[in-house]
């Protein structure tokens, strides 16, 4: 257990965390959406260790320590925590709404502030429920057939929460971190099971162009 919360402590710590992010991310960010949508103008991500939102917000903006690229330098960074731990709410000034402490969106809201998180670079910070989180997990996976994890509820409960609004220009990015399997036995999956089984096959949907979605070949 030592050596596991020593191996952690680590994670939040180290600076190396938001540069190994971009290996995978940032070839996929930028190739198959930024340059194909100049109108992109709002990423919103998790927080968990900091590493995702402060290195692939630094990287599009072109600030910090990671890169000078600054793809989207007009940028609106959101960050996601459980509002029963908004500790990055508290650090950028802002009051904590309700009670604070356990949740169950896994994968956020460690109860601590990592130190790899650039807090100055976060434009807005929505605090997102349990509830929420697994009120949209669930939607994703039944009505979109998107296995997600419960953090992917919260992240995608937020993004929506800001294009309702309707005062930032979108559209919106949302980094989903994870796939479903992880949390099977997560509580949200009570009852789950049962409404999957008494789900009717539906149709097949008639066949698209990839090339209306910025791909070079018609069909993948």
């Amino acid at each position: 257990m030592r050596r596991k919360a020593k191996r952690v402590r680590s994670v939040i710590a180290s600076p190396v965390n938001t540069v190994i992010i971009l290996i995978p991310l940032i070839p996929t960010l930028f190739s198959v959406v930024l340059l194909r949508s100049s109108q992109v103008g709002i990423l919103v991500s998790g927080v968990g260790t900091g590493g995702t939102v402060t290195g692939t917000s630094q990287y599009l903006k072109g600030c910090g320590k990671v890169g000078e690229k600054g793809v989207v330098k007009d940028l609106h960074v959101v960050g996601v925590e459980p509002r029963e731990q908004m500790l990055i709410t508290e650090a950028r000034g802002g009051e904590k709404i309700g009670e604070q402490g356990p949740h169950r969106i896994q994968g956020m809201g460690a109860g601590i502030l990592p130190d790899v998180l650039d807090v100055d670079i976060l434009d807005e910070v929505i605090p997102v429920s349990s509830e929420e989180a697994e009120d949209m997990c669930r939607r994703l996976w039944m009505d979109e057939g998107l296995p997600v994890g419960v953090s992917a509820g919260a992240i995608v409960h937020a993004a929506l929460e800001v294009l309702e609004r309707g005062d930032v220009r979108g559209p919106a990015v949302a980094i989903v971190p994870s796939f479903g399997e992880r949390y099977f036995t997560h509580p949200m999956w009570e009852g789950m099971g049962e409404k999957a089984k008494g789900l009717v096959k539906q149709p097949l949907p008639e066949p698209f162009d990839n090339k209306d979605f910025g791909f070079e070949t018609e069909r993948g």
